[in-house]
């Protein structure tokens, strides 16, 4: 490979690299603010509530302690209620 074709690739590649790692990184950490956090399972349980899954109290993290209280599903052939779940 001649040197101008490395420099080439080199000019493309480093860039395309380091977008590549800052997405990952930033995946990494979202997963980890929702997984880690009391605020991240808040927002992740609130996304459900688009199938019909609704929680009115958490306390706790998806990683664990987590507990949750009113939980209800509802959906044509299911209607489900339970007070508290603790995991």
């Amino acid at each position: 490979m001649s040197p101008k074709r490395r420099s080439t690739v080199r000019r493309w590649i480093v860039p395309l690299a380091s977008v590549v790692l800052a997405f990952l990184v930033l995946a990494g950490a979202g997963v980890a603010y929702m997984l880690g956090t009391e605020r991240g399972a808040l927002w992740t349980l609130g996304a459900l509530h688009r199938l019909g899954v609704q929680v009115e109290e958490v306390q706790g993290r998806l990683l664990g302690p987590l507990e949750l209280r009113g939980l209800s599903y509802q959906s044509e052939d299911l209607d489900l209620q339970v007070g508290r779940v603790a995991l």
